[in-house]
């Protein structure tokens, strides 16, 4: 449990007697106050109030104890066992659908997404709420726990139910039946020594590691898998290094070198948080080659 310096505990108290149980999770009074604002806002009464402060002391997350997280305009229900939403996923798949509905506009014709790792089902239904009819979505996840979230958060949020896969793509080839237009995944990317050191007391002890910790993995089977059955790519990453990985794995391969252009996005805190590709001569080219910075584009592509 981390530890709360006495002149905070005494302001908290003054504050309301609830507030002291926040601040291990909270760290500040303006946060824990913020924080105990969202929970008296969403529960009816002090008694499941004074509940949810208490599993807060315990470091339980929020989204866990509310039971939702905003995503867009999308109100994702959150649980026990599948990744919680982040505010830097949300920020790359906003302007992601921005990027697209600009150049394409609202999809009428066959659009298919596939989103692995797809968890609460956050980033694919996001995209399938605003690009349009056209937009078709698969779901894919190891664990039926986040496939049956993903369709709970589609009922929840008037979308039409997205096809489900339950694989590990890692160690299982899928052949999917179309051409993909886009291929989205989250994937697990934090590597195992960096997790225990880095990773804060609430995540480590209360989401899925699952989905947490992984190095190059999921970036390996994009470029000697899926990368030859999609027309585009986005890769959320946690360091330059992954990045990096796909970037070569493209430009080294005779075939891919030819085809696809490479990029990288940052968060708006500066932090590496998306790898991206597309086909020189995809129709996706317009609206992907401003989404970030371009770190390779094939020989004669754009002349």
């Amino acid at each position: 449990m981390p530890r709360v310096a006495p002149r905070l505990l005494k302001k908290a108290l003054k504050a309301h007697s609830l507030l002291p149980l926040l601040l291990p999770a909270c760290r500040s009074i303006e946060q824990s106050a913020q924080e105990f604002r969202w929970i008296r806002n969403e529960l009816p009464n002090m008694k499941q109030v004074r509940q949810a402060c208490l599993q807060r002391f315990k470091l339980v997350p929020l989204q866990y104890i509310l039971g939702n997280q905003p995503f867009g305009e999308l109100d994702i229900v959150c649980r026990p066992g599948v990744l919680i939403p982040r505010w830097e996923t949300e920020e790359w798949v906003c302007e992601l659908s921005e990027r697209l509905l600009g150049s394409m506009g609202p999809l009428n014709s066959p659009f298919p997404i596939w989103d692995l790792c797809c968890g609460t089902g956050c980033v694919g239904l996001l995209l399938q709420r605003r690009l349009g009819p056209g937009c078709s979505l698969t779901a894919v996840d190891v664990t039926d726990a986040a496939l049956g979230l993903c369709v709970e958060n589609a009922h929840r949020n008037d979308l039409e139910r997205p096809r489900l896969i339950a694989t590990d793509v890692l160690t299982k080839k899928i052949v999917p039946d179309s051409r993909i237009s886009l291929l989205t995944c989250n994937p697990p990317y934090i590597p195992k020594n960096q997790f225990a050191a880095d990773t804060s007391p609430s995540v480590k002890r209360h989401e899925p590691q699952l989905a947490l910790i992984g190095d190059l993995e999921f970036y390996s089977s994009l470029v000697n898998t899926w990368i030859h059955h999609t027309d585009s790519f986005v890769y959320e990453v946690g360091d330059r290094r992954q990045i990096e990985y796909v970037m070569h794995g493209i430009r080294d391969d005779p075939r891919l070198q030819l085809e696809w252009c490479v990029g990288y996005r940052l968060d708006s805190s500066g932090c590496p948080r998306v790898v991206y590709g597309y086909k020189a001569e995809s129709s996706l080219a317009g609206a992907l080659s401003g989404y970030g910075d371009l770190l390779y584009i094939p020989p004669g592509a754009g002349k």
